[in-house]
């Protein structure tokens, strides 16, 4: 079971803020679509990462 979690907020100054958690007990590589915009990126294994778009 993949479990990659994430939420998108819209900041204040119109950028996206990007909270992503990988509870898996490998990394895994996550490509998250916004618009015409991608982020790919790895997640390492039980981790959170904040991302900026």
């Amino acid at each position: 079971e993949d479990n990659v979690q994430a939420i998108v907020f819209l900041t204040p100054d119109n950028k996206y803020q990007i909270i992503a958690g990988n509870f898996n007990e490998e990394p895994r590589e996550v490509t998250i679509q916004l618009k015409d915009k991608f982020l790919n990126v790895m997640l390492a294994a039980h981790s959170f990462h904040t991302f900026y778009m």
